[in-house]
């Protein structure tokens, strides 16, 4: 009886394992609030943004004379940026003027998982944008794609709880 033991780490998990460590990281240096008041901006902005992106390329290929299938992709992908960017902002700002640091092992433990979740939310969408890419010109394969043990639960995490940018799951 020969079992074969494929031993090898796939590079997504690596790269999803190192995301992981810096979103712990980080909830440890920044504490909840900060982190608690970036994800409600990233899952908001997700969200709303996700219906506004398919709204505004519908007007936009309605006044064109051919439309362009994947302008909805581009256009939240620029808003998608945006909110990480405002998330980013309103941490910093929230962090100046609160002046303090997490402080005891609860404020370190909801820091590291608040922060936790804001990653896995931000690491769905790239990996979505990334399976779409992917898709069209075969940069990882699918046998990476299918040695991953991450990569598929990751991926569907912003899909599965926002359902307004099931578009990208396509």
């Amino acid at each position: 009886m020969d079992v074969e033991i494929n031993a090898a780490i796939s590079f997504i998990d690596v790269f999803i394992v190192i995301v992981l460590i810096w979103a712990i990281y980080k909830g440890f240096k920044r504490g909840p609030i900060v982190h608690a008041l970036s994800l409600l901006v990233v899952v908001l902005g997700i969200a709303i943004f996700g219906t506004v992106s398919v709204s505004i390329a519908d007007k936009i290929n309605q006044s064109l004379t051919s439309s362009i299938d994947t302008l909805h992709y581009f256009i939240f992908a620029i808003l998608f940026i945006a909110a990480v960017w405002l998330s980013n902002f309103i941490s910093d700002k929230t962090e100046i003027n609160l002046g303090t640091k997490p402080k005891g092992i609860v404020n370190i433990i909801l820091g590291i998982l608040t922060s936790t979740l804001k990653y896995l939310y931000l690491l769905s969408i790239f990996l979505l944008y990334f399976s779409l890419i992917d898709n069209s010109y075969n940069i990882v394969g699918s046998v990476e794609k299918r040695r991953s043990k991450l990569y598929k639960t990751v991926k569907n995490i912003a899909p599965a709880t926002i359902k307004t940018i099931s578009f990208l799951n396509d």
